[in-house]
């Protein structure tokens, strides 16, 4: 899935064209296209069919619900979770993404798509019964307020399934430690240099992520947002990338990580974060 950001002033629309050609890259890293349909690259399939099946599994949208996918990028989670649901908003920033998912054969009927910012919805109070925000938090300028529209825009009850990495995981401090250790007058790396879920201004237009979660820090998103968690699951396990690419590729080492991750989420490779939206008394 894709960044969604403001446009409302000449640098938001910067970043929206950053966004819009970083998302095209992105895309041809995971996706090839074989007879007009997306199909995972070998390095990244495993992982992607299983962030795949537990979207769905999680979020498990029923018919006649209203869906929808801020951030929807090219439609990999969008098209099975809109089979399933009823009608679907496909919201995203990168135009050229949702040009893609518009030409997937055969799309749901009721599947709608605008490009629109995450932080403000072209939607009414309460009128989704189920959202999905995948790897779109670590990308944006203002993630609270981007949770904070989700959460205006679900029914008192609705459900919302969040994903995103965890680049700031025990095993990756712990490398980080023992490195300061071994090298105690190395420059300092980028993840020592800012706190765990913490905007990073620098990096806006110059990198992808501009934030770097931990599990405290994703608790503490959600808990600001008024959204109570039901449900964590993680991905894989948290490694840094040489490593986590190799494990991908490998069918055992891949499905060892994957029960880590499941067993363990905090130090997963990345988060799939169910919750709901607290209805109000009175």
């Amino acid at each position: 899935n894709g960044p969604m950001s403001a446009t409302t002033d000449p640098h938001d629309r910067s970043l929206s064209r950053f966004y819009e050609a970083e998302m095209a890259e992105g895309q041809s890293l995971y996706f090839t296209l074989e007879g007009g349909r997306l199909r995972p690259r070998p390095a990244q399939r495993r992982w992607l069919e299983a962030h795949r099946e537990a979207t769905l599994r999680l979020l498990d949208p029923q018919p006649g619900e209203r869906f929808l996918d801020m951030g929807c990028g090219e439609g990999w989670l969008t098209l099975p979770l809109a089979a399933r649901a009823g009608t679907t908003v496909a919201l995203d920033l990168a135009t050229s993404a949702l040009a893609l998912l518009a030409r997937q054969p055969a799309p749901p009927p009721r599947l709608l798509l605008a490009a629109a910012p995450g932080d403000a919805l072209p939607l009414p109070d309460g009128s989704v019964d189920v959202a999905l925000c995948n790897h779109v938090l670590e990308h944006v300028p203002d993630d609270d307020a981007v949770l904070r529209e989700a959460a205006r825009v679900l029914r008192p009850g609705g459900r919302m399934v969040i994903g995103l990495p965890l680049e700031r995981g025990p095993l990756v401090r712990a490398l980080i430690r023992l490195r300061r250790l071994l090298r105690p007058h190395a420059r300092p790396l980028q993840l020592e240099r800012v706190e765990a879920g913490r905007l990073v201004p620098e990096l806006l237009g110059r990198q992808n992520h501009v934030r770097f979660y931990d599990w405290p820090a994703v608790e503490a998103l959600l808990a600001r947002a008024g959204l109570r968690l039901l449900r964590v699951e993680g991905i894989g396990f948290g490694l840094p990338r040489p490593l986590r690419d190799g494990v991908r590729r490998s069918a055992p080492l891949f499905a060892l990580s994957r029960a880590v991750g499941r067993r363990s989420p905090a130090w997963a490779d990345g988060l799939l974060v169910l919750v709901e939206k607290v209805a109000h008394e009175g």
